[in-house]
């Protein structure tokens, strides 16, 4: 009874699950890091970046883990990695479709008629 109910419960998860991604040899990816601060050459971890690279995938060692190798020096193992660490890296150019701006105070509205001093005359 209550492994059917177990089951039940399992089946309705796995469905709302996201399947892991596939990478094949040879793809780009983005490595998540773990920075650490470091007080004594001014580096915050809030302020770095916390994706890393553009590696390529070697191996598929397991269904849920990856062997990546460094652009920079090709032939080279850096380690070996889960699929929760890697990204897809799409070095496509894309626009925005909104173009950010600079955040700042709206410019003021100055009224041409009247007194400058903004006290009210009858």
């Amino acid at each position: 009874m209550v492994e059917g109910q177990q089951d039940n419960r399992k089946f309705y998860a796995d469905k709302k699950r996201k399947a892991a991604p596939k990478y094949q040899h040879g793809e780009h990816v983005i490595v998540v890091s773990n920075p650490l601060s470091n007080a004594k050459q001014g580096k915050s971890v809030k302020l770095m970046s916390c994706r890393d690279g553009s590696y390529l995938i070697l191996t598929q060692r397991s269904p849920s883990s990856y062997e990546i190798d460094s652009l920079d020096n090709p032939g080279v193992s850096l380690g070996v990695y889960y699929t929760f660490d890697l990204t897809s890296y799409n070095n496509d150019t894309v626009k925005p479709l909104i173009p950010l701006h600079k955040l700042c105070r709206p410019p003021k509205i100055q009224k041409s008629t009247g007194s400058s001093s903004g006290c009210r005359q009858n």
